[in-house]
């Protein structure tokens, strides 16, 4: 309330994260018989690929948003699919 009233902004959620529990889900593999990889330009997408055992392909230019470098993410995924 006072930072509303000094003009200042407003907190509009409560971001909970740190530490915690992994817990045990099977992995793509294991649920479809098949390997799984992503292409993950952000830690927050990364670090839930990586909770499912997925393997994180770089891609340079990559960055998450809308000045993403799709060429070099295309290009990343067809080398992944040619191993």
């Amino acid at each position: 309330i006072q930072r509303r009233k000094e003009g200042k902004g407003v907190a509009n959620v409560v971001l909970l994260r740190g530490c915690g529990a992994r817990v045990r889900v099977p992995t793509f593999r294991e649920q479809h018989g098949i390997p799984m990889f992503m292409i993950a330009p952000t830690c927050l997408i990364r670090g839930l690929g990586t909770s499912l055992d997925i393997a994180i392909v770089e891609a340079k230019g990559g960055t998450g948003d809308y000045n993403t470098n799709l060429d070099s993410k295309a290009d990343a995924a067809l080398r992944t699919f040619d191993r």
